[in-house]
């Protein structure tokens, strides 16, 4: 098999949740793929109550503009430079210091804006 290869498999909603916390705890990224309506997002939420001092941050890009995601910017008259101010959807430094555990669910990637 060549290295840049796909594998894809279905699995039932337990072996998912199982693959999902054990990929979590080695923090790494997921990808969920399957039609709409099989429990994704419910999987995700289940997981995300599960944990410890968690938040769930569930953002449907389908709702977004490509501006919505990396933020707007504007004129920093301290640095004289332009900054990103960030979406506010996102945790700031202060709110993320409150969770042991911070989830972003980004769901419907097939229908975002480019």
């Amino acid at each position: 098999m060549a290295e840049n290869d796909i594998i894809t498999r279905t699995v039932s909603p337990n072996k998912a949740k199982k693959s999902i916390n054990h990929a979590m705890l080695k923090r790494r990224p997921i990808f969920l793929w399957g039609p709409p309506g099989i429990g994704k997002s419910d999987i995700v939420r289940q997981i995300t109550d599960d944990l410890e001092k968690s938040l769930l941050i569930d953002i449907r890009l389908s709702l977004w503009e490509p501006t919505d995601i990396k933020g707007i910017p504007y004129f920093d008259s301290n640095t004289g430079t332009m900054v990103w101010a960030p979406p506010g959807e996102l945790p700031s430094e202060e709110l993320a210091k409150k969770y042991k555990n911070i989830v972003l669910l980004l769901d419907e990637m097939n229908s975002a804006a480019p």
